[in-house]
């Protein structure tokens, strides 16, 4: 392949649908990673002949270790992909003691571990050229609300996982940049009024007297239809991420992600404060 690669995961919907649709637009050849069967029949829908459907779950190495073979095969013996685009993330809203085992673990394992051993998949094809990694991260991994612990765990680690990596990989000539949006309107934020239902519904009295307020009026902030930005914003800073000559560290998308960034340089106790007298706590 002579042309522009890059990998996407999350395409079937949201974030890694809108980028995987402006990379294409833009002339890449774009392997667009969903998780099932439907995702794949969306993407072959959208008639675009550079988006490629891979079918993968980075939660599962055997999917991984199949996806990345499915690649090299496309690509031909000894081409780069020029880049990879982490997207694919899951999140559950609720007080830590109310989530599942199962819940915490899937968070974890697609918000970090399978971004981890995804991008460690993918390096060999990189590192054939001077490749570029995006890992998208989000505002609460500097700014973190309460009733979100372990989706936040999950994305400072991804802050943590691109300065480590910008510098590891620098050495090697790739280039390792962190988008981190505010609010976004994709499906996983339409969700949420669903999600708080279920989860106030395994919830106690004095559990439910104690977080419902917060839970609701989390939901309520984020899945306003006003609210944050639409998915192809993110897109479009994650192209430039892609595209220009030296691209930024780190990208914030919306104004609630500058806000937070800001927020976060005072001391605990007032951002502290700000949180209570913004989530009526």
């Amino acid at each position: 392949m002579s042309e522009k690669t890059v990998l996407v995961t999350g395409a079937g919907s949201g974030i890694g649908k809108a980028t995987a649709i402006a990379l294409a637009a833009k002339g890449y050849t774009v392997f667009a990673a969903a998780l099932n069967a439907a995702d794949d029949s969306a993407i072959a829908a959208i008639g675009m002949p550079k988006l490629i459907p891979v079918r993968l779950d980075i939660s599962d190495i055997a999917s991984i270790d199949a996806a990345m073979v499915v690649i090299g095969e496309r690509l031909g013996e000894g081409q780069a992909l020029d880049a990879l685009v982490n997207v694919a993330g899951v999140n559950l809203n609720a007080p830590l003691h109310i989530l599942s085992v199962a819940e915490i673990t899937q968070m974890v394992q697609v918000n970090l571990l399978g971004t981890l051993l995804l991008t460690r998949a993918a390096l060999p094809f990189l590192l054939r050229g001077p490749g570029r990694v995006v890992l998208v991260g989000s505002a609460t991994a500097f700014l973190p609300p309460p009733a979100i612990s372990v989706y936040a765990a999950t994305k400072c680690a991804i802050s943590g996982m691109g300065d480590s990596l910008r510098m590891e990989l620098g050495m090697a000539g790739l280039s390792v940049s962190v988008i981190e949006p505010g609010v976004v309107r994709t499906p996983l934020v339409a969700a949420g009024p669903a999600v708080l239902e279920k989860m106030l519904g395994r919830m106690g009295e004095g559990d439910r007297t104690r977080y419902e307020k917060l839970m609701r009026k989390i939901v309520q902030m984020s899945a306003s239809p006003k609210a944050g930005v639409v998915p192809e914003k993110v897109a479009e800073v994650i192209c430039e991420a892609l595209t220009v000559e030296k691209p930024k560290a780190r990208y914030r998308v919306g104004i609630d992600s500058k806000a937070a960034a800001l927020l976060r340089h005072l001391p605990d106790g007032a951002r502290d404060f700000i949180q209570r007298k913004t989530f009526g706590i």
